[in-house]
């Protein structure tokens, strides 16, 4: 709704030139899980910008700052290892199959969260311009999810920080220069070719 709004009522619709670039999206921390989901469900985004944001969940809840209190609900809901073992077991698979259909959600997902992971959309998006911005210290997001959205993008332009889950303080000129840059180097209809390559989800 927000898009169809920014290309026909908003202020800067009549500012639209044919040889412009298309809309891009734009995401922070759990904004940047959502970005590559919305992407990759509306086609009219010509560009991601996932910032401080990774794929695969389990590694995610299970490796990120949020850990201990995850673990313990888990607990208290008597969600065993077996369990976590048997869904990575068939979320692998499953990739598998949403890599070959022509969406996401053509292929039913065994368990709902399946659709709350960005990686179970990333391969849609990897003929498109992305940029991912991660930092190197984050607590929250491990370096390793994000290698894993890095992957399943077909590993686009990546750009690193000496920063923590925070894209502001000392970092934030260098983040708006890496921003700046590649929204005014955007093309209108630009693909990119995707490095070979998936990821491949496995149990922290």
């Amino acid at each position: 709704a927000a898009l169809d709004w920014l290309l026909a009522d908003s202020p800067w619709a009549g500012r639209a030139r044919a040889d412009a670039p298309g809309p891009a999206i734009v995401g922070v921390s759990l904004g940047a899980l959502v970005a590559v989901i919305t992407a990759a469900l509306e086609p009219r985004f010509e560009s991601v910008v996932p910032m401080l944001g990774g794929g695969d969940l389990d590694l995610i809840v299970f490796r990120g700052g949020y850990r201990t209190p995850v673990r313990r609900e888990l607990k208290e809901a008597n969600v065993r290892l077996e369990n976590r073992r048997n869904a990575r077991r068939i979320y692998e698979q499953y990739l598998e199959e949403v890599r070959r259909a022509r969406s996401p959600l053509d292929v039913p997902p065994e368990f709902h969260f399946f659709l709350f992971d960005p990686l179970t959309f990333a391969s849609s998006l990897r003929s498109r311009p992305v940029l991912m911005l991660n930092g190197l210290l984050d607590p929250i997001i491990p370096r390793e999810a994000a290698n894993q959205l890095w992957l399943e993008l077909g590993r686009p332009e990546i750009s690193w920080f000496w920063g923590t889950h925070w894209t502001g303080g000392p970092w934030k000129t260098f983040v708006a220069r890496k921003l700046e840059r590649f929204l005014s180097g955007l093309e209108p209809g630009a693909r990119r070719r995707p490095a070979e390559g998936y990821a491949r989800p496995r149990l922290p």
